[in-house]
């Protein structure tokens, strides 16, 4: 019988070698687990309904299409 069985409250041990937790660096060049920069802002509900809309049809999530967005804005000026 496993230990997870005989003791089903114990904490699950990771068999194997642990990677880092969390998601992949959005800057390919970025080694070593270094988190991407984050930004965050609010809209109201017909902007994010939209976004949710465009992204879908572009067939990518509202944060793909964020990133998106604000490259070509800030290309132009």
């Amino acid at each position: 019988m496993d230990e997870r069985a005989q003791n089903p409250g114990a904490p699950v041990k990771a068999k194997g070698k642990r990677g880092k937790a969390g998601r992949p660096s959005l800057d390919e060049s970025q080694k070593g687990g270094k988190a991407s920069p984050q930004i965050a802002f609010r809209v109201n509900p017909a902007v994010r309904n939209k976004a949710q809309q465009v992204a879908e049809k572009e067939g990518l999530n509202v944060s793909q299409l964020g990133r998106k967005a604000l490259k070509e804005y800030l290309a132009k000026h």
